[in-house]
């Protein structure tokens, strides 16, 4: 118990990589069953992700295979210890009912292993299990807390302006950097089209400041009012010819989102980034958040500027008026009457 439990503590500290902490278990597993090979995977979409491999299992480090093809798929669904080929012992990782990963272990020195062997894997497997969720709540909760420090500084950013250039010019800027893009848009619908009002980051001649709202990736955002992501903007089969004529394939991913007011959708950001870099569900609602303030940001700017402009006139109405009133007499006033 005390060694599952400091493992289980190795594992959750955040200050150590993890692939370290499940290196030093899968290590302790081949010790404490005496076998001659040791792996963890860990859930990353629909695959494993070997992060830790030792012994004879030691080449597989860092592979990646579909859940479906591996016994990994049938632990999880028993939710119990799985006997395969070449005497392998293979432990689910669950917690919550949340599937992270699974326990492998192969080749025992005494031939085979025994059931008390399938009993010990599952308990390492369990306490690891916990451990990496507890890290990965720490970790979100962290990405969280950073997530709204940059988002208030942000938005203090957008409220310190009133001009609609500048309040755009923040907006793609911010939205490259909070979701880690190469380059952002703001586009505004103007005339049945979506004009560039804002732009920030990579320029490229595929990225047009003019998008009509048909068949295209900006359009599709704006007309269903809701978040779109692609991860090849330029794919052939593309939904959106338009953009997809403009832009070379495998060059960019992208994630749209529109800039929603009362009366309805009045633009959209569009973020792009390179292949390395696909848009998440975490970028998409940090997004949505900087839209629904740069909406409301935008759409005041543009009605204080006709405002300031009336005031602007106003002023030099007022000034000619008392430029007037010193220079004319009563005797000149009523001279012509």
């Amino acid at each position: 118990s005390d060694l599952l439990a400091t493992v289980a503590q190795s594992i959750a500290h955040s200050s150590i990589p993890i692939e370290t902490t499940l290196a030093a278990l899968a290590e302790r597993a081949c010790s404490l069953l005496r076998c001659g090979g040791c792996s963890v995977a860990l859930v990353e979409d629909a695959t494993f992700r070997t992060v830790a491999a030792v012994g004879t299992l030691a080449t597989t480090l860092r592979e990646q295979s579909p859940i479906r093809s591996t016994l990994g798929v049938l632990a999880l669904l028993q939710r119990q210890v799985i006997i395969g080929p070449r005497c392998a012992l293979v432990a689910p990782m669950i917690v919550e009912g949340v599937a992270l990963g699974r326990l492998v272990a192969e080749h025992p020195a005494r031939g085979e292993f025994l059931p008390s062997d399938a009993v010990l894997l599952q308990r390492l497997s369990d306490h690891a299990a916990l451990a990496v969720r507890a890290r990965q709540h720490r970790a979100a909760a962290e990405r969280s807390a950073r997530d709204a420090h940059a988002l208030t500084e942000v938005i203090q950013r957008i409220n310190q302006s009133l001009e609609l250039e500048r309040v755009v010019a923040v907006v793609a800027q911010s939205a490259t950097e909070l979701a880690g893009g190469v380059g952002a848009r703001v586009l505004v619908i103007e005339d049945d089209a979506l004009r560039a009002s804002g732009t920030y980051g990579i320029e490229d001649p595929a990225l047009c400041l003019e998008v009509p709202v048909d068949g295209s990736f900006a359009g599709a955002c704006l007309s269903g009012r809701k978040p779109l992501r692609v991860s090849d903007l330029g794919a052939p089969d593309s939904p959106w010819p338009w953009t997809a004529q403009r832009v070379q394939p495998g060059r960019f991913t992208a994630i749209a989102i529109p800039l929603l007011v009362a009366d309805g959708a009045i633009g959209v950001i569009v973020i792009v980034g390179n292949r390395a870099r696909c848009f998440d569900d975490r970028d998409e609602e940090l997004l949505l958040v900087l839209a629904g303030h740069a909406g409301h940001a935008s759409e005041n700017a543009g009605l204080f500027r006709p405002a300031a402009r009336t005031m602007h006139h106003a002023s030099i109405l007022a000034s000619n008026a008392q430029a007037l009133a010193r220079h004319v007499t009563a005797n000149a006033m009523f001279a012509d009457i």
